[in-house]
């Protein structure tokens, strides 16, 4: 199978995997979403960055969308799911301590159930978490984009990570807004 085939059925294996859900409540910041809200919300970012490049920055080049592709896939898999994932096992773990000690470090990575006596400092870890990962995904894709416009000798007046924080602070306020639209009952009733 060539490269663009087994990219394509990645993304339909990825958006026919069901939604992951606990029926106790919640987990970590990765199961906010199903993974399908992943590739959706993938496919939003990459349009909006690749408008707010070509729109504000005046940057357009003809691999411009494919290196929006590639660069977005890699801080999705290295920022946005590894991290997530990281701090969902040592979070896990702490779910199974006894105590307070236990809620705390599992509130800290987000998880939500039925002993959890930290649940507003769950929710609250979970804008936390997100700030840390738009910072991480913005350096990530700075460096990445740097390198990848050096090979393709582009001249560009703006410095690189400003573009990078510019693009990637619409885009995740977008992210942001869809998900307290979404949670908005269950914060109202929290806070």
């Amino acid at each position: 199978m060539n490269k663009k085939g087994l990219i394509l059925t990645f993304i339909a294996y990825m958006m026919l995997l069901p939604e992951i859900a606990h029926a106790s409540g919640g987990g970590p910041l990765i199961v906010l979403f199903n993974t399908s809200g992943h590739v959706v919300s993938f496919v939003c970012i990459v349009f909006v960055e690749y408008l707010l490049i070509t729109r504000l920055f005046g940057i357009k080049y003809k691999n411009l969308l494919i290196d929006m592709i590639k660069v977005n896939a890699i801080s999705l898999v290295a920022v946005n799911i590894l991290i997530p994932l990281l701090v969902s096992v040592v979070s896990a773990l702490g779910s199974i301590m006894p105590g307070e000690n236990g809620n705390f470090i599992a509130a800290i990575g987000t998880w939500v159930f039925d002993r959890q006596v930290h649940t507003k400092l769950a929710i609250a870890m979970s804008f936390v978490w997100y700030l840390a990962l738009y910072i991480l995904t913005s350096i990530l894709e700075a460096k990445l984009l740097t390198s990848r416009w050096k090979k393709a000798e582009l001249n560009i007046d703006v410095n690189i990570r400003r573009i990078s924080f510019s693009i990637n602070t619409i885009s995740h306020l977008l992210v942001l807004s869809v998900i307290v639209a979404i949670w908005w009952e269950v914060f109202r009733e929290l806070f």
